[in-house]
């Protein structure tokens, strides 16, 4: 490989990061082609990208986009990057935690929030994986943020259908 072809990966995998909400970070090492290409497939079906990068390359592309390297434990052994397609980074948290759970040799890294150029330790992207699906996350922040207002219109509406009643009352009395 060339120059020009290495400056040109490079450039893919930093511009790949910067577009994606969560990069998870894997050792595959001792794992063979097989089982990898398994992975890959799987990962595609769940619209997530799966990719092998050397560590020199991936170095490269964090400093292109602004991003402190990782622990240096983390660079030990060939490292393999998850991306989201479809905007659920959960998914991608779960698929690697599973992974690392069927075989003992996938070592979860951490991850990367790009657009925060923060890094999350392999405890947090267990964490992660642990919350559910994202529309499972979601649903429960808007329960959550609608769940006052519903206790305040059924306080609201006690209240008003006393008042109604009592009013009722009051001119029944009255008429009688």
């Amino acid at each position: 490989m060339n120059k020009t072809e290495k400056k040109v990966r490079i450039e893919e995998l930093s511009n790949s990061l910067k577009n994606t909400q969560l990069a998870v970070f894997a050792s595959f090492r001792g794992i063979g082609t097989p089982e990898v290409f398994e992975k890959r497939k799987k990962a595609k079906s769940d619209k997530a990208d799966f990719q092998l990068v050397k560590n020199r390359f991936l170095k490269k592309a964090l400093a292109e986009i602004g991003v402190d390297s990782a622990a240096p434990g983390f660079w030990k052994d060939e490292i393999a990057i998850l991306k989201s397609t479809n905007g659920d980074p959960i998914r991608l948290a779960q698929m690697l935690t599973d992974w690392a759970g069927q075989n003992k040799k996938v070592k979860i890294k951490g991850a990367l929030l790009p657009t925060k150029k923060t890094w999350l330790t392999p405890e947090d992207v267990v964490k992660i994986s642990k919350l559910g699906s994202l529309k499972q996350v979601q649903a429960s922040v808007v329960g959550a943020l609608v769940a006052p207002n519903l206790k305040l219109m059924g306080i609201l509406n006690t209240v008003l259908s006393q008042l109604v009643w009592i009013l009722q009352a009051k001119c029944q009395q009255e008429k009688a």
